[in-house]
């Protein structure tokens, strides 16, 4: 939750992405533009510049490449 905490301060615009709600309420309170369950990833019907991700197990990345803009 740093890098959250940095791009907030930084002045971004941030999404969270968490595997269920129980950061919900730590992240809405850091001041996150919206916060979603990775499980739902279809719900989400914006469009990133930047995805910083801070997941610390493999897995495949691809899967969130459909949220970038164009030349994000």
């Amino acid at each position: 939750m740093m890098a959250v905490k940095y791009a907030v301060k930084m002045g971004a615009k941030v999404s969270v992405f968490a595997r269920n709600e129980n950061k919900k309420a730590d992240a809405l309170a850091m001041g996150v533009s919206s916060f979603y369950t990775s499980t739902d990833k279809n719900a989400v019907k914006e469009r990133f510049d930047l995805i910083i991700s801070t997941i610390p197990t493999p897995y495949n990345p691809a899967i969130y490449l459909d949220l970038l803009k164009f030349g994000g």
